[in-house]
């Protein structure tokens, strides 16, 4: 639209001064001056009135702005107690459905999660597993059916300190390694314990190469300010589990995590899961199915329903659903 525009007005201004040229009216140096001054009053003009457009289209969300700041406080206000380190995630008949969906997201699906154990839920894309996740942290109500934390409904506690959740898509903060990844505690405020940071590295196998940066944990993650440098996505991945485990939390929770990987890195990353479960549970959402052998048991989601689960070998002797898939998936890289 504003390229139309300036385009416009250039050939207007064209089209005026070849006809004062023509006419006798002005000289071509007049009419010269006369159309750049013309163009860039024009520019200036439209660029005012596209920020003002964008100035209208944002103070449209002020109100929904104002009406998120009115329930944090009422959020902050409603005391819920700390939960404590998980025994057990018992899931029983949970159902979501999105506003507006024509079918539910979540449906009737019901599991248990033991302290320890390194989970599985996998699917096709759309399949309802990162809403699932959500669930889980409780991050979303569920419309029906519960999910219990040690016999506690999660609605009831706070999660903040027990839970550490990685999706898809994760923050990669302008600030420095350590910072990026005592952000992960927002209970800490602005205090940084060092030796802490350090240990979440260790534990996601980012100390390495966070050491060998040019400032080593103070060096700014970002190439737009002096002096900082970027990562790949497999270290800033590991970068978000670290963030997650300088909390120290009884539950990890991994949406995809090796969605954009290479193999290498993927590989890399399991031993690191490995590590990780020795101490606290894991929930790992993926659909892909060799990310997912080693797990303890496996959960499989179909259209929102849980509809198998067992290890990666009782799943194939069953010959369902996951077995398919599995053979289908790895038929691509025979």
């Amino acid at each position: 639209m504003a390229a139309t525009g300036v385009a416009a007005t250039f050939l207007l201004v064209l089209g005026l001064g070849w006809w004062l040229v023509v006419s006798g009216t002005a000289t071509l140096a007049d009419t010269a001056v006369a159309g750049a001054t013309a163009l860039l009053l024009g520019a200036q003009v439209q660029q005012i009135a596209t920020s003002l457009g964008q100035l209208s289209e944002h103070g449209l969300r002020l109100a929904d702005y104002e009406r998120l700041l009115s329930t944090t406080k009422i959020s902050r206000a409603i005391h819920r107690d700390p939960a404590p380190p998980l025994r057990r995630l018992t899931v029983d008949r949970l159902g979501f459905a999105y506003p507006g969906a024509s079918s539910r997201a979540v449906d009737d699906v019901s599991f248990t999660v033991e302290a320890g154990e390194l989970v599985a839920i996998v699917g096709v894309n759309g399949s309802g597993k990162t809403t699932l996740a959500k669930l889980l942290c409780g991050l979303y109500r569920p419309d029906s059916g519960h999910v219990s934390w040690n016999d506690r409904p999660v609605h009831e506690l706070d999660l903040r300190g027990e839970v550490g959740a990685i999706f898809q898509t994760f923050a990669r903060y302008w600030f420095s390694a350590a910072d990026n990844i005592a952000i992960g505690d927002v209970a800490r405020g602005d205090t940084v314990d060092p030796a802490a940071v350090r240990r979440a590295a260790e534990l996601a196998g980012a100390d390495e190469f966070l050491g060998e940066l040019s400032q080593g944990y103070d060096t700014r993650l970002t190439v737009e300010l002096e002096g900082g440098t970027d990562l790949s996505l497999g270290q800033w991945q590991r970068v978000a589990i670290a963030r997650v485990l300088y909390r120290d939390p009884s539950l990890v929770i991994l949406d995809e995590p090796t969605a954009s990987l290479d193999p290498q890195a993927e590989a890399a990353l399991f031993a690191t899961l490995d590590d990780l479960r020795r101490d606290r549970t894991i929930v790992m959402i993926s659909h892909r199915f060799s990310s997912v052998r080693s797990a303890d048991r496996i959960l499989v989601v179909d259209q929102g329903r849980l509809i198998e689960h067992g290890t990666h070998d009782q799943l194939l002797d069953l010959d369902g659903h996951y077995a398919r898939l599995y053979r289908t998936q790895a038929a691509a890289f025979a």
